[in-house]
């Protein structure tokens, strides 16, 4: 593949932000929750290029999220020199689907309502390969994924042991994808969304009293901390504060150490979101190139999420400050 140049982004860069001001910011979040009623908190989105959402179920909302998602995918797609970019936020989606066809099967219920076309692999395409057991027509790191998740879930029947395969497989095949790339800002990115996976399940395995093994089987290789690291500092709350004291999950890690303890788990949660949120926020100083490409991408995921949370609480008769207190920084 011929070289691609920083200024090879240049007509990306200018769709990129122009998009941006389309996206949700901390006043039309406001707007949203302070809106007397749903359907007004809905044109919000109107003004950012929704349409009309009012007349939607809640069915039909979650629908036109995914469409919406994968309308902006494929703009994107069309426009990057480097395709892989969007293909590696397309992945996640490919191994959701290969979980949901296994675990269907497994039930006896039908996958086909719950498998995302936001994949990098057609949906059919996959559960064709899959019912058939014949991968050939897959990549191969796919192929090898749903063959060895499907024979533990066989052998073992224990679906969260399949999912520790599959979560694993997933990031070796994210950091494979954003090393051929050759994208240091995407390869940051991904070992510091694998540091804050890992520090999430010590922390949850912490609070369940579960052992060694257990961590490692559930621990990723290839963050910024090795999985032995996290083992170690079991039982230790200065060990653990100190593997991150100089990182963007100090803070992380001091909620993380509380949760441990009893205290809120979803404020540690939100913390390691807002550490990837923080990541992303050097791209803003960055004028083109691969930097922007891959801080958009991950924020047309983010509103969606964001969007999620405060018509879902909106619909609950959650109020505004709940509903805030579930949100991830902007």
């Amino acid at each position: 593949m011929t070289r691609i140049k920083d200024t090879d982004y240049l007509q990306l860069s200018a769709y990129i932000r122009a998009r941006e001001t389309k996206l949700l910011n901390k006043e039309r979040i406001e707007r949203m929750l302070e809106a007397p009623t749903i359907a007004e908190a809905l044109k919000v989105l109107e003004e950012c290029g929704w349409g009309d959402l009012s007349s939607l179920g809640p069915d039909e909302f979650e629908m036109r999220l995914g469409t919406y998602l994968k309308e902006q995918l494929d703009d994107i797609e069309a426009l990057v020199p480097d395709k892989r970019f969007v293909e590696a936020v397309r992945l996640k989606y490919d191994f959701h689907n290969i979980k949901v066809l296994i675990k269907s099967e497994a039930v006896g219920e039908p996958a086909d309502r719950l498998m995302s076309r936001l994949a990098n692999i057609e949906p059919e395409l996959l559960k064709a390969a899959y019912l058939q057991r014949d991968y050939s027509s897959l990549p191969k790191g796919i192929a090898d994924s749903i063959s060895e998740a499907a024979e533990i879930l066989a052998k073992t029947g224990d679906p969260q042991l399949m999912d520790f395969v599959l979560d694993k497989s997933y990031c070796a095949e994210l950091l494979s994808l954003a090393k051929e790339i050759g994208s240091e800002f995407l390869l940051g990115y991904i070992r510091l969304f694998i540091d804050c996976a890992n520090l999430r399940a010590f922390v949850r395995a912490s609070r369940l009293g579960k052992d060694a093994e257990f961590l490692m089987r559930a621990l990723i290789e290839g963050g910024n901390i090795s999985p032995n690291e996290y083992v170690l500092s079991a039982g230790s709350e200065e060990r653990l504060l100190s593997l991150f004291s100089s990182s963007e999950l100090g803070k992380a890690a001091e909620a993380g150490a509380e949760a441990i303890k009893g205290g809120r788990l979803s404020d540690f949660e939100r913390l390691t979101d807002n550490a990837l949120k923080e990541y992303l926020v050097g791209a803003r100083f960055v004028s083109f190139g691969e930097a922007p490409v891959v801080a958009y991408l991950q924020a047309l995921e983010s509103e969606i999420v964001t969007i999620r949370i405060i018509v879902s609480g909106r619909r609950s008769w959650l109020s505004p400050a709940d509903i805030r207190r579930r949100l991830r920084e902007v």
